[in-house]
Formats: structure tokens, sequence, C-alpha cells
């Protein structure tokens, strides 16, 4: 599995009802570790016995086992997409301008902090959503192909898998082939090289792997039916942070109204409702001992004359609050019962 992939197993409970181990290896060249789980049978008595694991603690098969097969996996229940695309765009992936930047549209990176302040979906007619780049709009209820294209550029014609996956919804991988992308749609794809796709059971998921073997492309459909600013990214996360993203704004014509607690600033608080105070409930004793002690509603009262949006910005007075309620605690704890 790479990372960002998810599995959903349907079992048929045909067997004896007992404890069934379930091994996951990571046989990695970084690492070889294993993680266990218990599938329970309902009215399983729990009495051990043995068995030979079908896989070893490195991943390694110890008896017949049937390989998942991760290129022919259709969806069930069987779901189809459409026969024909209203829109495709090809992105080109690869290094930029330095060893450990990344492009996936091939023609600029998305920046860590690229409209972390400004978020496309308050405005997708600001300046971040102008560079075509790194933007796709898509209207609501349309079929859009991402064709992905790896190992066009010179001197880079082999490159590290890409886990690309896509924010909100799934896709159907309905194309792939070797060498470089050069029709002008699917369709005329389709026309000359038959073999290479489906649309009859394709793969449906959110996150679908690249080919390592050379150039390479593939054809991704999705249904743009949930309308806002999704990502679309490598899953690798140092890729990820080196640029290789792109947002697509779907659904342009249907783009949702934000509440209003969640406009600018409003940090989730209604326009005109007071900004509750925190509040710190602990556990008092029976009776105070003679000494004085910092009491919880000592620190209630401490917190509550501080903003509670201000207490965010300022990590330093919430630091204040914690020391005094954990010495409170310990206050507790030492002090004898009478």
């Amino acid at each position: 599995m790479y990372a960002g992939e998810r599995y959903s197993v349907m079992i048929r409970l045909d067997k004896e009802p007992k404890d069934y181990t379930i091994r996951v290896a990571d046989s990695g060249l970084t690492q070889i570790i294993s993680s266990f789980a218990t599938l329970r049978y309902a009215g399983s008595t729990g009495a051990p016995s043995t068995s030979r694991g079908v896989i070893n603690y490195g991943g390694q098969n110890t008896t017949a086992v049937v390989t998942l097969d991760r290129d022919h996996l259709p969806p069930f229940p069987p779901l189809k997409p459409a026969a024909r695309s209203d829109e495709h765009y090809v992105l080109h992936t690869h290094r930029w301008l330095s060893a450990w930047q990344y492009t996936l549209s091939g023609g600029g990176m998305w920046q860590e902090d690229r409209s972390a302040y400004t978020p496309l979906l308050y405005d997708i007619n600001q300046p971040d959503a102008q560079d075509e780049n790194l933007i796709i709009r898509t209207r609501n209820g349309s079929w859009v192909d991402l064709i992905i294209q790896v190992g066009s550029q010179p001197g880079q014609p082999q490159e590290f898998p890409h886990m690309m996956h896509k924010h909100t919804g799934k896709m159907w991988q309905v194309g792939a082939g070797e060498g470089i992308w050069n029709y002008t749609d699917v369709d005329e794809a389709m026309a000359a090289e038959p073999h290479r796709f489906n649309l009859e059971n394709p793969n449906y998921r959110d996150t679908f792997i690249t080919s390592f073997d050379g150039p390479s492309w593939m054809v991704l459909r999705y249904h743009s039916i949930n309308p806002g600013p999704w990502l679309f990214h490598c899953h690798i996360e140092t890729h990820l942070a080196g640029g290789m993203a792109i947002a697509l704004l779907d659904g342009v014509d249907a783009w949702p109204e934000i509440p209003p607690e969640y406009a600018p600033n409003q940090k989730g608080l209604v326009p005109g409702q007071p900004v509750p105070r925190p509040g710190i409930y602990l556990p008092l004793p029976e009776k105070r001992p003679d000494h004085d002690l910092l009491f919880a509603e000592d620190i209630v009262q401490e917190a509550a004359e501080m903003d509670m949006v201000e207490s965010y910005r300022y990590s330093k007075a919430w630091n204040s609050v914690l020391k005094k309620m954990i010495g409170f605690l310990e206050t507790i704890k030492s002090t004898p019962e009478s």
C-alpha cells in the first residue's frame, strides 16, 4: 500500500467461529515491521489454536496466497463512468527548478501556504485563483478528465511513483499507457489505442499511483458534483511540500454560499454573538485544607478575563494557566485526607 491508500475488505463468514489473526507486514526497504489484529466471529469460545500464517514477519509468502491485483479492483456495487467527458486537462509532473521542488501541472509549483490566508472558498476571483497553471475550473455536473503525464522532461524519463490524491470525491482510472501523451483528447486516444482503456469496470478510488517504468500517462475521470475548492496532489509529503499540487475549483457556476459564522475572521462565531469564555471545570475536594491553595474557581476567573480569540494568539498566557492548573492538581494529590 502506498501513502494515502485505503482498502475496504468484505469477508465471507463461513468458517468455524473462533479468533483469526490478521497480520500486516511492511516489506519496504527502509524498515521491516508488522502489525496485528484479531477477527473474532460471534460465538467464538476463544479457545487457543495454532496455524501457519500465510506470510511471515517480513511479508514473504509461506503458503499459496492470492496476491491482490491493484490494477483490477472494480467498485462494488458496480459503478460506471460516463462514456465521454466534457473537458480534459493534461498535467505534466516533474521536478521544478531544484531537486526538492515539484510541479503537478508542468507550469508552476503550489507553495505550502498558498491561499492559506485568503482561502479560495471565500473568493474564486482573488489573485490566487487566477493562475491557470495551478487552478482548474469546472462546471457543476460536468465530467472532467485529468491526464497525468510523467517522465516527459528531458533527463527525467523515470520518476518515483506519485500517489495522486483528490480531495472530496473519487475518480475512475479509465486509461493508462506508456510513452508521451500526444492526443488532442481522450476520444482520439481511445480510437487509436482501445486496449489501453476501460469504461466498463475501471478502478474507482481517490488515490492512484503513477508508473515507475519510464514515461507514461494515466487518464482519471471524475464527475464534478460537489462545488468547492479541492486540492489534487501527490500524497508523498515531501512532494506536496515541494509544490506538487493544484486546486480544482469544481462547480464555479454553483459556488456555495459561505455561512456567516465561517466568513473571514469570524472563527466559527455568528456575527453579533458574544465571544464565549473558556471554562475549566475540576472536581474540588469536599473539605479545603487550612493553607491557601489556588482553587479551580481562581483559574476559571483568570481564564475568563482573557478573550478566547486572543488566547489562541498568545500561547504564553495559556501556558501560565496550565502551570497553575498542574500546581493545583499536585496540591490535591499531596494533601492528606482528614
